[in-house]
């Protein structure tokens, strides 16, 4: 807001790049709780109306602490559709216990927010370092590592957040236990992926910015996600799941990753009887099945069906079709493949893959109706 001159505050010591600290807690409580219980009598709508009315009365009044610029109004519009309007949708969202991958969105981009931007700009400022010493570009190999293993864990976790939003239903603690024992993707690997992802990812900054504060956070992530959440899967998924949770939790641990995946489940795999499809999967299929755990029913698509890969694990709530179907049956691999996986699922990127895999299959169809009329 300062960068484009819709407000400035007063010059305060109490202050985190000059943002007072008191002003920040106050306008958080405002437009999140306060907003959120108002929406028992109130609809969304009114609740923006009566927010961008009390900012017009209330706004260019309150100098010295808050100073107003000409375009003001701009900025304040996209407060609204930014940060109150989501939250208001994802608090919605959240107590009727609907839409869980919207909500992992709002999740991942809440804490992702936090983890590289929020926390180290406040652990810089109360150090009085300046905050160039994180964000820059990388100017050493070492930058050049930490920044790519940074990226991977940032990737793995948000994988981890997507499988327990899509699989189980839930969503990261403390919000919504999931509906099922999770123990696909990054969780047949590790039983806590996004409690190690969020203590690594915050070392890698302070390893970035060379700096004890964050290497502190770090810590304290660790301490804090090793207690309260241990505790939260007890006092939750092992009360309402016990069997499968133990069963779960007697093979796959906290803060230890497996080098091969925890399958117990047959994998039941339909694949097309001809085309392109079924030519990559006989050439793959032998040099592949060496390298994945579990057991496979593999079956062929009945005749006039569009699909040319299904991929189900019954018991755990997994389907896939198509190139993630393909994915799947990679995270039977170890680590390596089962981030390659990770990445071809990854949303956006797999439905773009699975576009990309029909033009090539429309291309190969138009390519054999060309030979065989010649």
């Amino acid at each position: 807001a300062q960068h484009f001159g819709w407000w400035s505050f007063a010059a305060e010591r109490n202050a985190v790049q000059g943002l007072p600290i008191d002003v920040w807690i106050g306008w958080a409580i405002w437009w999140g709780p306060v907003m959120v219980f108002a929406r028992r009598w109130l609809s969304l709508p009114v609740i923006v109306v009566i927010s961008i009315a009390l900012d017009l009365v209330t706004m260019p009044r309150l100098t010295p602490l808050v100073s107003v610029g000409p375009s003001w109004l701009i900025g304040d519009a996209a407060a609204m559709l930014l940060c109150l309007i989501p939250g208001q949708l994802a608090a919605q969202l959240t107590r009727d216990d609907q839409l869980p991958t919207i909500r992992a969105v709002f999740h991942v981009l809440g804490w992702g927010g936090f983890m590289t931007l929020v926390i180290p700009v406040c652990v810089l400022s109360y150090a009085g370092l300046p905050l160039s010493m994180l964000y820059h570009l990388p100017a050493s190999t070492l930058d050049g590592c930490v920044v790519a293993v940074g990226l991977v864990l940032l990737f793995v976790g948000i994988a981890a957040t997507a499988e327990f939003a899509s699989v189980g239903g839930g969503t990261p603690i403390p919000f919504d236990p999931p509906k099922r024992v999770v123990s696909s993707g990054p969780y047949a690997f590790t039983a806590n992926p996004m409690q190690i992802i969020s203590a690594f990812f915050m070392a890698t900054l302070a390893l970035y910015a060379r700096s004890w504060g964050l290497a502190l956070i770090a810590l304290m992530f660790a301490v804090f996600d090793t207690i309260y959440a241990t505790w939260y899967n007890r006092a939750h998924i092992a009360i309402a799941m016990p069997e499968a949770w133990s069963s779960y939790r007697g093979a796959v641990r906290e803060w230890r990753m497996r080098w091969r995946p925890h399958i117990t489940e047959e994998a039941h795999i339909v694949i097309s009887d001809s085309g392109p499809a079924r030519a990559m999967w006989n050439f793959l299929w032998p040099w592949l099945s060496r390298r994945l755990e579990g057991s496979f029913r593999i079956e062929s698509m009945p005749l006039g069906t569009l699909e040319r890969l299904i991929y189900r694990l019954p018991g755990s709530g997994v389907e896939d079709h198509g190139i993630k179907g393909l994915a799947r049956i990679l995270e039977h691999g170890p680590v390596p493949l089962a981030v390659l996986g990770w990445l071809i699922r990854f949303p956006y990127l797999g439905g773009c893959l699975q576009r990309l895999s029909g033009l090539m299959i429309l291309l190969w169809r138009r390519g054999a109706a060309a030979r065989s009329v010649g």
